[in-house]
């Protein structure tokens, strides 16, 4: 669900290109033959407006769950689904038999409804964001009811020494942005320092991780805990480049959130596939938990 102030629409989508993911309200979970898949967008009456936000939404939710059937009929040719392979098309007859990879079984099919647009620089840092323009303004900083307002709320987690992405965030929009990175001190040079000294940029050393340990150096948190000790109850934009720890703790934090919807706008997110520690099948497993809570 991506909240604006007025909380006038829901969202579901999904993208594959350093995915973007948006959650709509979810039934509570049902497990199908392998993975969880449900559908999550409630069905509507049909709209005399075919262009209105509604009638979009459920367009592409026949969209995606025509992918999702085509996702479950590649699957259903493997006896065994541990053995999908990520790559199955290695040569000329294996792809001639097999003409797909893992992200072809993941495809963006579900559209950003509003404006999207690639927020900091080309490649690694950078990332796309589904309706920047619909954030509050950054004018909105100027008031002094800012610090009391219920205002857009941004998690980044792997920083490094490349901050385009928070710095544009916070040049053009209202959002307050929470960051974490276990590697680094602070925030990259490309943010500047105003930002900081008006209480819109916090910057912790600590990884993301599925279970908190305060105690170590660096010390690392779940995201469920770092949204109570920072008293937050909703993240509209999650940022997530952590170099594999991506699945043990966004899985933790579903967990936390058991047949519930989970408290995100928007994750943007750069998915690791090491093939030495992840199979296809845990990672198809952990991608539909995600749609089965609602994102697409």
């Amino acid at each position: 669900m991506i909240r604006i102030k007025d909380h006038a629409w829901k969202l579901c989508s999904l993208f594959l290109l350093l995915f973007i993911i948006f959650q709509q309200s979810a039934s509570p979970p049902t497990r199908g033959a392998y993975w969880p898949a449900s559908i999550v967008c409630p069905e509507s009456e049909n709209s005399a407006h075919h262009f209105t936000l509604k009638s979009k939404l459920l367009q592409y939710e026949q969209i995606y769950q025509e992918t999702l059937q085509q996702r479950h009929e590649i699957i259903s040719k493997y006896e065994d689904p541990s053995t999908i392979p990520f790559f199955a098309a290695i040569d000329g007859p294996t792809y001639t038999s097999t003409p797909y990879s893992i992200w072809d079984l993941i495809p963006a099919s579900f559209n950003c409804p509003h404006d999207m647009q690639r927020i900091g620089r080309m490649g690694d840092g950078g990332k796309w964001v589904c309706g920047i323009t619909r954030l509050p303004s950054p004018s909105l900083t100027s008031s002094s009811k800012y610090n009391n307002a219920e205002n857009c709320t941004i998690y980044s987690f792997g920083v490094r020494d490349e901050s385009s992405f928070e710095e544009e965030m916070l040049k053009r929009t209202g959002c307050r942005i929470w960051a974490y990175d276990p590697a680094v001190s602070s925030f990259g040079p490309q943010l500047s320092e105003s930002y900081i000294r008006q209480n819109r940029a916090y910057f912790t050393r600590a990884a993301l991780a599925p279970k908190t340990s305060a105690s170590q150096n660096p010390p690392s948190y779940s995201l469920k805990d770092l949204m109570d000790m920072n008293s937050h109850s909703h993240i509209d934009i999650l940022k997530i480049d952590i170099e594999f720890a991506e699945f043990s703790s966004l899985d933790a934090f579903m967990n936390d959130f058991a047949r519930k919807e989970l408290p995100v706008g928007q994750i943007l997110i750069e998915i690791h596939l090491f093939k030495d520690r992840i199979t296809p099948k845990e990672f198809l497993d952990w991608w539909e938990k995600l749609e089965n809570h609602g994102f697409r």
